[in-house]
């Protein structure tokens, strides 16, 4: 999994990968062979101090404010506001986990990005993506 805006509260750019030990083992076993690199990617920006100390700020204020003990209690009141939405005309689905939304819209055929588009304008429009450019 590759993770990245939230490591710093989108403060400075910063990513990760994550995944189950099983795998990293594949990627650091080298085949005896020294000169190659493992998880070979994003070494320009690899442990920069300023976006490490901007995650690790990030971090810290997760723990001190509970934020994942907040995101329990209060994802089945953003279920419960998302979820009747899939009456409305054109969402295919709607799923959600913790506090992360995802809204299907229906395809038009031939031109399966136009919808999805629009309704990302009309959202900008309305004020509810905010930073998200409209051109």
């Amino acid at each position: 999994m590759t993770v990245a805006k939230n490591l710093t509260n989108a403060a400075v750019p910063i990513g990760a990968v994550a995944t189950r030990k099983e795998i990293y083992d594949l990627f650091m076993e080298k085949g005896g062979k020294d000169y190659l690199i493992e998880f070979f990617h994003g070494y320009t920006y690899s442990g920069h101090p300023l976006a490490c100390a901007a995650g690790l700020a990030a971090m810290q204020i997760f723990v001190e404010d509970k934020m994942v003990q907040r995101v329990r209690d209060m994802s089945p009141y953003f279920e419960d506001a998302m979820h009747p939405m899939a009456d409305l005309p054109r969402v295919v689905d709607i799923r959600n986990i913790g506090m992360v939304a995802a809204i299907q819209i229906e395809a038009i055929p031939g031109d399966p990005a136009r919808r999805p588009f629009d309704v990302m304008l009309k959202c900008c429009e309305k004020g509810s993506m905010q930073g998200a450019a409209a051109t």
